[in-house]
C-alpha cells in the first residue's frame, strides 16, 4: 500500500477502478475514529450513502 492508498487516519482508501460498496463496518470504524479523535458534537452522514443508493464510485459524505 502507498501512501496515496490511505488517509492520514490510516484508513485504506482503494483506487477508484478496485471499489465497491463501502462495508457499513467500515464507516462505522471511520465515525468511530473522528469522534475519538476530534470529539464534535455531531457526524452527519449525507449524500448516496445515507440515502442507501451508493454506486461502487461512491464516497462516504460526512459533516
Amino acid at each position: 500500500m502507498s501512501s496515496s492508498d490511505s488517509t492520514h487516519s490510516g484508513v485504506y482508501v482503494p483506487p477508484f477502478n478496485q471499489r465497491e460498496r463501502i462495508p457499513q463496518e467500515a464507516i462505522d470504524d471511520l465515525v468511530r475514529q473522528i469522534a475519538e479523535q476530534f470529539h464534535p458534537e455531531r457526524i452527519i452522514l449525507f449524500g448516496s450513502y445515507a440515502y442507501g443508493t451508493p454506486r461502487p464510485d461512491s464516497d462516504v459524505d460526512l459533516l
